[in-house]
């Protein structure tokens, strides 16, 4: 029992709004798995989506249920979805995460991405939550 990182290995048989709604269709709870999902997290050029497929019973950060052949075993299944970061993105991000005020210099096209990857490095020295890979 355990927590496993990477893609949901199983493939989905059926997909359920509500818990109510996959227990009224009959199947078997042991093959029902709740997707939840976690704060994104970041690194130097991606955000990254977490989804977390685990007991049925889960409902906290609830997304929907699928139903797989395999019984779900006791072990989570955490899955990172990766978006590429634009410029922009890592403008905005900058101004929301960051503690201290980031200088840019407007006269350097690569000044955004250098603020970023030097934030990013900051972080993750500092095992902040948003970091991916902030051990």
């Amino acid at each position: 029992m355990g927590t496993i990182y990477g893609e949901f290995p199983h493939d989905e048989l059926q997909r359920f709004d509500t818990r109510a709604e996959a227990y009224n269709s009959g199947i078997d709870k042991n093959h029902l798995w709740a997707v939840t999902t976690d704060d994104d997290v970041f690194d130097e050029n991606n955000r990254y989506f977490v989804y977390i497929y685990g007991d049925h019973s889960h409902y906290v950060n609830h997304l929907y249920h699928v139903q797989t052949a395999e019984a779900y075993a006791g072990n989570d299944f955490v899955e990172y979805v990766d978006v590429e970061l634009s410029t922009d993105d890592k403008r905005e991000l900058l101004e929301n995460l960051s503690n201290d005020p980031v200088f840019i210099d407007e006269n350097d096209p690569d000044a955004i991405n250098k603020a970023w990857a030097e934030l990013v490095e900051k972080e993750r020295k500092n095992k902040s939550w948003w970091v991916k890979n902030a051990d």
